[in-house]
């Protein structure tokens, strides 16, 4: 039989999201043609994936139209140009605004914002998620500099950075601020850096991608959540090949959740409004792999017990031992995800008594075991 001959079509910046398609296509044999700019005039094969993301560019758009009209299957990476009717597999951004909302309010911010450098379909899905998932007083605050900037400004980079510097200047602080992605993340601590804007203390900032290489080569190292990259570019070779074969395309694009939040610097903080609070948030934070109670928190930090619960409860609205149990499964879960420790060594190193009492709080609240929780983001 002969082999498929399949285009990539991609921009430089997609392609970390090859590996499941190459793995895909190896196990498939498929002949593989990959561009990352004008597509080849010349090809003529049995499919391919595409990123349409907010592309300009005339040519791609209707190079991809007429393989359409020519009946080749054609997956696309994104939600842009949706006037282009072709099956979509893509990351899923209710997720991703379901995660940012809880995360920051896990963290007690009372004032959040979303911020990108420029503005498309996605952005706007991504924004609309993080504020349907929102539940402060407050409307996520929206930073994006395409949308505020006349055409001639769009790459001026003093305007811009003076745009920013007011815009974070002017906001409530504490401040816990969405970015499109890890870039306009990093992009973002610069600014607040060079302004003399303390991160995460008064601006706390969660990126999108998690990108490793710009997440931690950074002065405060930035949160992220974490695509399931392999396996949405897994997805979108799996669902060409149903195409080809002649399935129907589905419905509704394919969303893929992302595997969860890898925290750092950039979001280790919590807003609370009494120093008493403060402090205790430190304690519990710094002591997680010991064994205490409210009473050590209480003489840690040179208050009555009485005073510290009312104080806590009033500010947070959770105990001292709600609190606790919280970062310590918020933490079990990044050593779950990020290492291969096993259960006893990752409750020991959180200050739950052995595996079974771990396991027994995680399955508690999350509603799996800590081993099926590891599974399923491998998965």
């Amino acid at each position: 039989m002969k082999a498929k001959s399949i285009l990539l079509h991609l921009p430089a910046g997609c392609y970390k999201q090859l590996t499941g398609t190459l793995a895909y296509a190896k196990a498939k044999h498929w002949r593989i043609t990959l561009v990352d700019s004008d597509p080849p005039a010349w090809w003529r094969g049995d499919g391919a994936i595409v990123s349409l993301r907010n592309t300009t560019n005339a040519r791609v758009i209707e190079f991809i139209k007429r393989l359409a009209a020519r009946g080749v299957p054609i997956v696309d990476g994104s939600m842009n140009h949706t006037e282009i009717k072709v099956p979509r597999v893509a990351g899923d951004w209710r997720e991703i605004g379901r995660l940012a909302a809880e995360h920051f309010a896990e963290h007690h911010f009372r004032h959040v914002a979303f911020y990108s450098f420029g503005w498309s379909t996605v952005h706007s899905l991504r924004y609309a998620a993080f504020v349907r998932n929102w539940g402060g007083s407050e409307t996520p605050v929206k930073f994006v500099w395409s949308r505020v900037a006349p055409p001639s400004q769009r790459y001026d980079s003093a305007a811009f950075e003076k745009w920013l510097r007011e815009s974070l200047e002017n906001a409530p602080h504490p401040l816990g601020i969405l970015t499109w992605n890890d870039r306009d993340a990093a992009n973002l601590l610069d600014i607040c850096l060079d302004a003399g804007i303390s991160v995460p203390e008064e601006v706390s900032i969660l990126g999108i991608d998690n990108d490793e290489i710009v997440c931690e080569n950074q002065d405060v190292p930035i949160s992220s959540i974490a695509h399931d990259l392999e396996r949405i570019s897994y997805e979108r070779a799996a669902l060409l090949d149903r195409l080809m074969a002649g399935a129907a395309p589905p419905a509704k694009p394919i969303l893929i959740p992302p595997r969860g939040i890898v925290t750092r610097r950039s979001t280790d903080t919590f807003v609370a409004e009494n120093p008493v609070t403060l402090a205790a948030l430190a304690y519990i934070r710094d002591n997680l792999a010991k064994s205490f109670g409210v009473r050590q928190v209480a003489d840690a930090i040179g208050v009555s017990r009485p005073t510290l619960d009312r104080i806590f409860a009033a500010d947070l609205g959770t105990s001292i031992a709600q609190e606790t149990l919280r970062q310590r499964i918020a933490q079990a879960k990044v050593l779950l995800s990020e290492t291969n420790a096993s259960i006893s060594e990752i409750a020991n190193s959180l200050g739950f008594c052995h595996g079974p009492h771990l396991s027994n709080a995680f399955r508690r609240a999350v509603g799996l075991s800590p081993g099926e929780w590891r599974r399923q983001q491998t998965t």
